[in-house]
């Protein structure tokens, strides 16, 4: 509403992933961490905000930059790619 530039940072593991596999590593079976994401691009576009998805780091500080820059919010979709 107040189009205010506000970088919104989502870690995407795919679901609960990080928590999957931890309950792997600690000899546990996977038990209701196997959910689906929504298409987080869509869901800016619905909420009518800005979207990037980085490949890398420097993509992320562009990202992030952009984000700062914008006429509203932002949805940043980070996901193990960035970290290379």
């Amino acid at each position: 509403e107040n189009k205010l530039p506000l970088p919104i940072i989502i870690w995407n593991n795919n679901a609960l992933g990080e928590i999957r596999q931890g309950m792997i590593d600690a000899e546990f079976a996977p038990v209701a961490v196997e959910q689906i994401n929504p298409d987080f691009g869509l869901l800016a576009q619905a909420y009518g905000c800005g979207y990037a998805r980085p490949d890398d780091i420097q993509s992320l500080e562009r990202a992030c930059a952009g984000a700062l820059d914008a006429d509203g919010p932002t949805i940043i979709e980070v996901t193990r790619a960035v970290l290379g």
